[in-house]
């Protein structure tokens, strides 16, 4: 009975620790998109995307994926970090 107690209460900790890290990226995504600070990247970029086969609409779904992935693999990274998870895994 510990061991399930222990791994729910691992598994609360770990989705406290997202929602720290989601929650204001989204927040400050959202402002952003309606600041109109992806529009204004968005045709600035837009000669490259075209040659990418991109189009206009492809704008906030790319500045998201990009937004979004790069911060959400940087917390998960300071994490894994500050967790000495990988101490034993051999750098090289």
């Amino acid at each position: 009975m510990t061991v399930l107690l222990d791994a729910c209460l691992g598994a609360l900790m770990l989705c406290g620790k997202l929602v720290i890290i989601v929650v204001p990226l989204v927040v400050i995504f959202e402002v952003l998109r309606y600041a109109k600070v992806f529009r204004d990247l968005g045709s600035r970029i837009e000669p490259a995307m075209q040659c990418l086969g991109l189009g206009k609409s492809a704008v906030l779904p790319l500045f998201t994926g990009i937004f979004l992935g790069i911060a959400y693999g940087a917390g998960i990274s300071a994490f894994y970090e500050s967790c000495d998870v990988l101490s034993g895994v051999r750098k090289g």
